[in-house]
């Protein structure tokens, strides 16, 4: 368990630290500030789970983040999550039960334009989430989100996204009954200012 509770640590320090470190330098901070707040509400429905049965569960999130660009296609960001509520339809009792929870993490986006932060994009994302209570066939109150997805961002500022997401505790506990849902996400992009800003080459 020890083992367990030092590796989960060491990886969300990572998810969370590391880009921190990586904006103190000259350099990194330039690309930093250029960064900007993105918005994003997602629904979730659940449709298949190895160990435990999840039909009728579903859940919501509710994300923030700053995200800045790492190369001339790519955004690298911090993400919160002070929303996450999950719907479980069979708690194991038999009884429904909505469970509440928030987390942080990393994501990074890959975008088909060059420069421009716009249109079509593909991006991957994995946050520890801390929960209020215990999911059916899984011993851990803290799992990773970890998400897959393809989206577009409109040219004014609106994003909307299909996503592939996966929901474990990465073996933090031996019943780790995960989850498994295809997500749609819509959300809203704050650009610092109106002009697109090209990546120094």
């Amino acid at each position: 368990m020890l083992k367990r509770t030092y590796k989960f640590l060491c990886l969300t320090g990572f998810l969370v630290f590391f880009p921190v470190v990586l904006s103190n330098n000259t350099y990194a901070e330039g690309v930093f500030s250029r960064g900007e707040w993105r918005l994003e509400l997602t629904g979730v429905a659940d449709i298949h789970s190895g160990k435990a049965d999840r039909d009728g569960d579903f859940y919501f999130t509710g994300s923030i983040e700053y995200g800045w660009p790492i190369f001339s296609r790519a955004v690298l960001g911090l993400k919160a999550y002070p929303l996450f509520l999950y719907r479980e339809k069979n708690d194991g009792c038999g009884d429904s039960d909505l469970i509440y929870g928030a987390g942080a993490g990393i994501c990074a986006r890959i975008y088909a334009k060059r420069d421009a932060r716009t249109g079509l994009f593909a991006e991957v994302s994995i946050s520890p989430i801390w929960h209020s209570d215990y999911l059916e066939g899984n011993g851990s109150r803290v799992n990773f989100l970890s998400e897959v997805g393809l989206g577009y961002d409109f040219d004014n500022e609106w994003h909307v996204a299909l996503k592939w997401e996966h929901f474990s505790n990465a073996r933090l506990n031996g019943d780790n009954a995960g989850v498994n849902g295809i997500a749609l996400a819509v959300g809203y992009r704050f650009r610092r200012n109106q002009e697109t800003v090209a990546f120094s080459k």
